[in-house]
């Protein structure tokens, strides 16, 4: 099903002042598919250190799904989606920072989402959808 969705919920895309949402970033704004959405910003808030942190990625579906529950199709295509997310996000640093821009500073910034992704691949889909 398709939606207004952000693609880009991070740290970086909107700041809390008194629990208060001040500022987000529409860069990633668009009509698409409602499952990226929430892959996405899986890929952009649940990242600690090298891994996927599963507990925050639950926390941020609960949240999420109060306002809009997944469909069942959703659900059964969610990990596969995320690990999409996770790929897709690691290709566009690759490609923007290594081969574009080529900048040194920044050239295996696209690890950060590389390794988790990898480690996500491995878990599996049954262990990432287990709800806890």
């Amino acid at each position: 099903p398709g939606a207004s969705t952000n693609r880009d919920v991070c740290g970086e895309s909107g700041t809390l002042d008194g629990g208060v949402l001040r500022r987000i970033d529409f860069e990633g704004a668009a009509r698409d598919c409602r499952l990226l959405d929430i892959c996405g910003d899986f890929i952009g808030c649940c990242i600690n250190e090298a891994h996927i942190d599963l507990d925050r990625c639950q926390a941020l579906l609960r949240g999420y799904e109060r306002a809009r529950p997944l469909e069942p199709m959703e659900t059964e295509h969610l990990y596969a989606c995320t690990v999409y997310a996770g790929l897709l996000s690691t290709y566009w640093r690759y490609e923007q920072f290594t081969i574009k821009e080529r900048d040194q500073s920044r050239a295996d910034i696209y690890k950060e989402l590389l390794l988790p992704t990898l480690g996500l691949m491995e878990l599996g889909r049954e262990r990432f959808l287990q709800r806890g």
